[in-house]
């Protein structure tokens, strides 16, 4: 069977860094993870659930880059989220382990990623995640988790433009007054020069709160460049 070590120094940098900012990992989210790669590898080899000349290098470029959003955002221990093109479930997965009282909707429209994803998450005993195989945009899924989640995450899926019109639907109506709790966001992982999708994503949505954060970790595990979108859509959407 198909194993990648997991590497410690980065692994701890991660942890380490993340603690610093208040981000503490559960006692068995290292089992978890393990298992959780494991179980993606050997998935992976039926199905394109990451690239295969990723497969080296899944720790640093998938699972630490997923778990790296959680110190770029505020989210509460029990929030709902939901993770549109979950894939091989990045970051939903990670970010359910890290936040084990937290409940996932991990959106993937690809039948054979989604049952795959479903496998991994109870092979690696992930419970607080839900498989939804639809797209974000389809009325049924808006439907059924409309105004219901805290987050919803996205990786390299769309244009922060398409992002924000699947998001928008499925967060929480944006409070009057919070008392200092989180706001509910989209949260869209990318990375490159970003400049035009933002320009347009202003353009359509004027009076969207829209920041841009660069992931400090980013030379502790070997990626650079990467960023956290958080846009906040006060108001109707």
């Amino acid at each position: 069977m198909l194993h990648v070590e997991r590497p410690q120094e980065s692994v701890q940098a991660i942890l380490e860094f993340a603690r610093t900012r208040g981000v503490e990992a559960p006692s068995d989210a290292l089992v978890k993870l393990d298992r959780y790669v494991d179980s993606l590898l050997r998935w992976n080899e039926k199905h394109n659930l990451i690239s295969r000349s990723d497969t080296a290098s899944v720790w640093t470029k998938h699972v630490l880059h997923s778990i790296g959003v959680l110190v770029s955002i505020q989210m509460s221990d029990e929030a709902v989220f939901a993770d549109i093109g979950t894939g091989g479930g990045f970051p939903g997965i990670p970010v359910a382990i890290f936040k084990p009282r937290s409940r996932g909707f991990l959106i993937e429209s690809i039948s054979k990623k989604a049952e795959a994803v479903k496998a991994i998450a109870r092979e690696a005993g992930v419970t607080n995640v839900t498989i939804v195989h639809s797209r974000a945009e389809d009325p049924l899924t808006v439907k059924r988790l409309r105004r219901s989640c805290d987050l919803v995450f996205s990786r390299a899926v769309a244009p922060l433009t398409k992002l924000a019109g699947w998001s928008a639907p499925l967060l929480k109506p944006f409070p009057v007054d919070s008392n200092g709790a989180p706001t509910p966001s989209m949260i869209a992982l990318k990375g490159g020069d970003i400049t035009d999708e933002v320009r347009a994503l202003h353009s359509r949505y004027p009076n969207a709160d829209i920041r841009i954060a660069e992931m400090e970790f980013d030379e502790a595990i070997g990626l650079v460049g990467k960023k956290v979108v958080t846009v906040k859509f006060p108001g109707t959407t």
